[in-house]
């Protein structure tokens, strides 16, 4: 009954790792679900978000899957709406920029952009905390962590290679994880900096208009 109460916190974790695996192995409905940039239409421009849901492989599925679930179900038990807003927008974000910015790639699939957004949200939100707790042991875990996501990005960037994933099927796509890392960050940041807005607009509240507002 534990387990069951503590899936019941992260339904869109849980939702999105479910039609993940489910999509892997029902590769019938793949194509209705796939991204490829030459024949994008209006009629079809739902696929910007669904194309996320798709690996190319499964040693691709395996990574992307393990780290979204522990990502994803850390930052939704900590904001559930942080975690819609960022997956939202990277989901679109990153896939329009791939477009753009990188005209010789025809598809897209994969969890790693939302991956890194989600890695990006978590670690920033809990340095802010740290920090603000006067945590410096924490604040500089947390710095590392920022500053290791950085390097693996740029270590992709310039060998064009995932350093988790072995499978040589596809192209690795590093401004995917660029971005992703981008827009967690920024939502990580925005979010503990609206939090801290209101803890210190509590604080100047009258005492009894403080409790109340508690309860």
């Amino acid at each position: 009954m534990q387990i069951i109460s503590n899936l019941k916190q992260i339904p869109i974790t849980l939702f999105l790792t479910c039609a993940v695996l489910l999509l892997h192995t029902a590769t019938t409905l793949q194509p209705a679900f796939s991204l490829h940039f030459d024949d994008l239409t209006f009629v079809g421009s739902y696929r910007i978000l669904t194309c996320h849901l798709l690996h190319w492989s499964t040693d691709h599925l395996v990574w992307d899957v393990a780290v979204f679930a522990f990502l994803g179900a850390c930052c939704e038990l900590r904001c559930q709406q942080r975690l819609a807003w960022t997956l939202l927008v990277s989901a679109l974000v990153i896939p329009l920029c791939i477009i753009y910015g990188l005209p010789q790639i025809d598809s897209y699939r994969g969890l790693s952009g939302l991956d890194t957004a989600l890695f990006g949200l978590l670690v920033s939100s809990l340095l802010l905390e740290k920090v603000r707790e006067r945590d410096s042991t924490g604040t500089a875990i947390h710095s590392i962590l920022l500053v290791g996501l950085a390097g693996k990005t740029l270590f992709e960037a310039f060998t064009q290679t995932n350093i988790f994933v072995s499978d040589l099927s596809f192209t690795p796509v590093p401004l995917a994880h660029f971005l992703g890392g981008t827009i967690g960050l920024a939502a990580g940041v925005l979010g503990e900096g609206r939090i801290e807005e209101r803890r210190i607009e509590r604080s100047h509240l009258p005492d009894g208009v403080q409790r109340f507002s508690a309860t």
